[in-house]
Formats: structure tokens, C-alpha cells, sequence
């Protein structure tokens, strides 16, 4: 059944965070097929990580950014069609569609592979394009089953396993890379250790309470340099929670790109995030002490694993809802709070000593 798998392709298109749950299961099909060719599609936002992993011998780019700049729906089509030609000239033995979404499944259809391989429990009719449907052991939203796990099940039907182990195998990162984050760290104090704030993230139901954070950051600002991390959008609320407090902090929000904040969280002791693409970055680099704040995500279906991974979710009836924004009439966005400011700080000290 595995006997002749020596092309293999993997579509998992984005986005940052879905991306980096999907290199163990990338680094495990390369162990268990170390003969074959292993490719990965993934749009242009995602790729870094998939071009960082050494496990992947191709990456197919799908120029998502430059298709929305542009707005030519026939040219977008045209180079669209040219990347599925390439795909159909590789002759993959085996297409596996991770994603499990229509635009992922369309790739799946339209690759060539001889065997496709979807679940029945895709998204949006997506499995309709596989030739082989693999009946999924829980529901696709079950709170409490990894997502490292649901891969794994790709690997079980193929008679293969993973052999429990979690591995990113990232490259080192480039020269350039490296010396920022270095010039970042000569200007803090050696002596104490160094903590990343990574308030932000993308959904408004994801975010901690802005209070949690100050009282973090007030306790924190004289005995570990603070480093916040971000966007250039996020600046604001970074000032949210800095704003009358009196302590040193580097602001870095709009300042890196993937690679240098990469680095950045190597270089650092302990990262502090919500359910954020940040906080699956810092896991990836296998280096600092990751603390997760769950709100209203499931912390058992995506949090970090691992010694050096700690998450925490909210107690409530209605957590966690996936939703990206509060449907409540009362107690509206309760999850933000639930996990207070205290059992961060105690579990932070617990760490520094």
C-alpha cells in the first residue's frame, strides 16, 4: 500500500499558527518516507516556516498577497492554473490535503496525485476532490483532541506512525537575522532575564484583558527587560498597557519580520501570549518557556505542548466557543478575564527561579 510512495505533496496553505501545528506531522512523513520527495504548497503569508523546516524538499508558493494587490481575477487565474500544471508534471504518488478546505481541496483535485487523501470531516465539501476518504476518529472541532494528533491520523492509514516526538527540525536563521536580535539584546540588562509580551492577536475574543497585562507588566518592569512584540498596528495597545506606569520596556511592534522575531524569542527566556501565531512561533524555536492564555479557543485542540509549553484556559459554560467575537447578552467576553493576572505572575516567578 506504501510500497511505491517516493513523490509526496502536502497542502496546507495557511495560515501562521495552522502552519507550524503541520511541521511535526511534515518532519514524521519524512521519517517514516526518508526516500521520498516531500513538497508543500502554502500561500506567500505562511511560507516562511515551511521554507525553515529541513524536513521539505520543495515549496510551492501560492503569491496570495501579489493575486490581492493586483485585483486581475484572469491573471490571478492564469498563474493559478500555470502552479496546478506544474503540480500535474510532478506525478506525486500522494497528495494529502491538511487543510480541509475547498480551496485546499481544489488543489487536491486539480495536483494529479494518484492518491489523494482527505478526511470526512472536511470543511466546506472538501473531501469530495480526494480519492480516499479516512474516516476521522473524533469531530473536527473536538476541544480536547490535538490537532498534532488529527494529523497523525493520516500517517496511521497509511500503516505508518509518528513516534510521539514533536519536532520543528528548523534551519538556523540567517546571519542578518541573528545580529539584529543580538543588537536588541546588547541594550538590555544581562543580568536579568528576558521576557517577550505578545499581547495581540488577530481575534478580538482571543485578547487577555487589557488590566491583566498592566498588572503583568507593573510587576514584571524592574526585575526581567521586557521585550513587546507586535505589529505596527498594535503600538496602540501596547501604549494601552504601558500608558502610566512608570518602567522600561523595548517596543517592537512594527519592527521585525518573521525571521528576526523569530530569533528574537530563541534568544529570550519566557514568551507571554494569548492564542496567537507568536505564541506557536516561540514553540517552533523550541527555546523559551511559552505561557499561553486561553480565551476563547480550545487550549486542549491548539495550545503548545510540551516541558517548556504551560496554557490556561477559562472555567465557563460557554468556553471555549471558537467564536471570533462574544455572542453573550451579559458577562460579555467573561473568558478575557476569567484567567487573572495572579496565576500568571505566580507561575512567571515559578520559572525565573
Amino acid at each position: 500500500m506504501t510500497n511505491n510512495i517516493n513523490k509526496i505533496l502536502l497542502i496546507r496553505l495557511s495560515a501562521i499558527g495552522d502552519t507550524i501545528h503541520t511541521l511535526p506531522f511534515a518532519n514524521a512523513l519524512k521519517e517514516n518516507f526518508p526516500n521520498a520527495t516531500l513538497d508543500w504548497i502554502v500561500e506567500d503569508k505562511a511560507s516562511f516556516f515551511v521554507r525553515q523546516t529541513k524536513c521539505v524538499d520543495n515549496v510551492i508558493v501560492l503569491p496570495k498577497k501579489k493575486w490581492k494587490q493586483e485585483k486581475n481575477i484572469f491573471k490571478n487565474f492564469a498563474d493559478f492554473w500555470n502552479i496546478i500544471t506544474k503540480l500535474k508534471e510532478e506525478k506525486y504518488d500522494l497528495a494529502i490535503d491538511v487543510q480541509q478546505l475547498f480551496k485546499s481541496g481544489l488543489i487536491l483535485g486539480f495536483c494529479g496525485a494518484k492518491r489523494k487523501l482527505s478526511m470526512n470531516i472536511a470543511r466546506e465539501g472538501a473531501n469530495i476532490f480526494a480519492n480516499e476518504v479516512i474516516k476521522a476518529k473524533t469531530k473536527l472541532f473536538d476541544p480536547d483532541y490535538h490537532v498534532t494528533e488529527r494529523y497523525n491520523e493520516f500517517l496511521e492509514y497509511l500503516g505508518k506512525k509518528n513516534k510521539g516526538k514533536i519536532v520543528f527540525n528548523l534551519k538556523d536563521f540567517s546571519k542578518e537575522s541573528i545580529e539584529f536580535a543580538k543588537e536588541i539584546f546588547l541594550n538590555l540588562d544581562n543580568s536579568k532575564k528576558t521576557m517577550v509580551f505578545a499581547p495581540a492577536t488577530t481575534w478580538e475574543n482571543k485578547h487577555w484583558n487589557i488590566e491583566n497585562w498592566r498588572k503583568l507588566f507593573e510587576h514584571f518592569k524592574n526585575k526581567t527587560n521586557i521585550i513587546f512584540t507586535g505589529t505596527a498596528n498594535d503600538i496602540k495597545l501596547v501604549n494601552s498597557i504601558t500608558d502610566g506606569i512608570n518602567g522600561e520596556y523595548t517596543n517592537l511592534c512594527g519592527k521585525t519580520d518573521l525571521e528576526q522575531l523569530a530569533q528574537i524569542l530563541k534568544m529570550s527566556d519566557i514568551v507571554i501570549s494569548p492564542d496567537s501565531g507568536t505564541a506557536h512561533i516561540a514553540w517552533a524555536v523550541e527555546k523559551p518557556y511559552i505561557i499561553t492564555i486561553f480565551t476563547a479557543t480550545a487550549k486542549g485542540r491548539t495550545a503548545p505542548i510540551g516541558e517548556i509549553c504551560f496554557s490556561f484556559a477559562p472555567q465557563l459554560p460557554c468556553a471555549p466557543c471558537s467564536k471570533r467575537k462574544c455572542t453573550l447578552k451579559e458577562n460579555i467576553n467573561a473568558c478575557s478575564n476569567s484567567v487573572c493576572a495572579q496565576i500568571i505572575i505566580n507561575k512567571i516567578e515559578e520559572l525565573l527561579k
